[in-house]
């Protein structure tokens, strides 16, 4: 899969079902901070976080320079007008983080984050990663879960008390 990611332009198409139209991706803009702000807080609550999230105001705040800085690609999902889920990669690319992947709840079992974790894939593989890393709570057995689905492997050298480390090969 080809996944160029110009700005506000669709770059891969699915079909998450239940009358919700095509998905699609784009790459976000700092425009869109705010709804990927709510997003995640709205997401917040299945996470089973050890520690809270910022308030809106001060996350809005963190997604707006994540957002704007160099390097860095957050992948927006939409349905039709609605944000379906989000995935943010650090940079640098080569080392083939993933900071964030939230999928609105609405959308869930829909192959959003799927779909979004294809694409931080191939984005991370054309800049030469090797590997995809992540992070995931580790009261979050549903996140857990999906990406044991999606063949990622528990790397037990780097997790901690509150989070778990998970790559896979690319």
């Amino acid at each position: 899969m080809n996944v160029p990611m110009p700005e506000q332009k669709p770059v891969a198409m699915s079909d998450p079902g239940a009358g919700r139209g095509a998905l699609k991706l784009f790459s976000a803009s700092v425009a869109d901070a705010r709804e990927i702000t709510c997003l995640e807080l709205r997401s917040a609550e299945f996470e089973c976080r050890s520690f809270p999230l910022p308030p809106y105001k001060d996350l809005l705040a963190i997604w707006r320079r994540r957002i704007g800085r160099e390097g860095y690609k957050v992948i927006l999902a939409r349905a039709g007008t609605r944000l379906a889920g989000f995935t943010a990669l650090t940079p640098p690319l080569t080392q083939g983080h993933m900071l964030a992947l939230y999928v609105d709840p609405d959308f869930f079992r829909m192959q959003v984050g799927s779909l979004l974790v294809q694409a931080a894939a191939q984005i991370l593989r054309n800049n030469g990663a090797k590997q995809l890393q992540l992070e995931v709570q580790v009261h979050n057995y549903g996140a857990q879960a999906f990406y044991r689905t999606l063949h990622f492997m528990l790397s037990p050298l780097q997790s901690t008390d509150q989070l778990l480390c998970f790559y896979k090969e690319l």
